[in-house]
């Protein structure tokens, strides 16, 4: 563990700021054309700017001046006006100027980001804390290097730090099945609405192993069903076909959204077998699902397809000895004709079209 920690060599505070210079890398071009489209209209659009307009209100104030002195106020905010916008395109010009493009430097903080995750994961921990636990691993280890006598004294520690991990890991496992009761009514019920009608789930947990010791607990836990009637509950993954088990795990990521920060979530066949008012729940709990964390789904059902966010169509192309897959995302208006096609095959009718908008309006 410390040989990996001392090849990466991570210090206190660098991740946020590899964060922080992989967003700005990563966004450059993006920022490079938001401060040119802002400098233009501050100071530099020869068409019109605000600072030329300013100028040309100085001139028509400077007049009005000779006529009447109580404008003289206004006048003086105006020239201010044009003194704050002539520092905001100096100051906004040095910023654009310093923003890098640079692949390279990109390329390493990605790579830099990667590893840090890597370890994150692999001990159980956020990014930002590898700095700190790879201090107490070699503090730890500097303590125990030859130091035979505090072997006793470990052992002792060992036995408390167990006894007070048995207790925590009984107050875990008691939350669990108190919470795991709630989590199967809701699934069960959300299994019903995606044409599961006979689905039967639960969340088997025994904690009878107290030789198990992990940082998870001292539970196995195994989520079992049934989906016919008279059927006993076996293993998930055993018992369910892969739309089944798309929309199971659906069910579950709609439930748990609040309470578990995943950035991605992948569904393929979640609607195989369902049509209908099943087909537009799952699209509706997708939708729900993809406002708090990014949803891709691969679907042949229109109703399924209305509810994304945005919509990409997939298609193969062939010469006879080579196969090509292409992406494209859609607009609104062929995404309209690529739901109408889903809905009426390569027939594409006034008809569906309507029904291709009403799907889309309804989202």
């Amino acid at each position: 563990q410390v040989e990996e920690l001392d090849q990466f060599e991570l210090v206190e505070g660098e991740f946020q700021q590899i964060e922080a210079d992989h967003r700005l890398l990563a966004n450059g071009e993006f920022i490079q054309s938001q401060c040119q489209q802002l400098l233009n209209q501050l100071s530099d659009d020869p068409q019109f700017n605000l600072e030329t307009g300013l100028n040309h209100a100085i001139s028509s104030v400077s007049s009005l001046l000779e006529h009447d002195q109580t404008l003289l106020s206004i006048s003086e905010m105006i020239n201010a006006a044009v003194i704050q916008i002539q520092e905001a395109s100096s100051e906004l010009r040095q910023y654009s100027d310093c923003l890098e493009q640079d692949p390279q430097k990109l390329a390493t903080l990605e790579q830099r980001l990667d590893k840090a995750m890597q370890l994150a994961r692999k001990h159980h921990i956020p990014p930002a804390q590898i700095p700190t636990l790879h201090q107490q691993i070699k503090d730890e280890l500097a303590m125990l290097s030859g130091n035979e006598l505090r072997i006793e004294q470990l052992e002792l520690k060992l036995v408390a730090v167990k006894q007070t991990y048995s207790q925590h890991a009984e107050q875990l496992s008691g939350s669990r099945q108190k919470f795991a009761k709630k989590l199967n009514k809701l699934i069960i019920k959300s299994m019903h609405r995606l044409n599961m009608e006979h689905g039967v789930f639960d969340i088997s947990i025994d904690n009878k192993d107290k030789q198990l010791l992990s940082a998870l607990g001292q539970d196995h836990i195994e989520f079992r069903v049934t989906t016919n009637p008279g059927q006993p509950l076996e293993p998930l993954h055993k018992v369910v076909s892969g739309g089944e088990l798309s929309r199971i795990s659906l069910a579950i990521s709609v439930i748990t959204a609040d309470k578990v920060a995943t950035p991605t979530l992948i569904f393929d066949e979640v609607d195989v077998g369902i049509s209908g008012a099943t087909a537009a729940t799952v699209g509706s709990m997708l939708r729900e699902l993809g406002q708090t964390t990014q949803i891709i789904c691969v679907t042949h059902l229109p109703q399924v397809a209305a509810c994304g966010h945005q919509q990409l169509q997939v298609t193969k192309q062939t010469d006879g000895k080579t196969t090509s897959t292409t992406m494209v995302p859609l607009t609104k208006d062929t995404r309209v004709v690529e739901l109408a096609r889903l809905l009426g095959g390569n027939s594409i009718s006034d008809t569906t079209l309507a029904n291709a908008r009403e799907l889309l309006i309804a989202n």
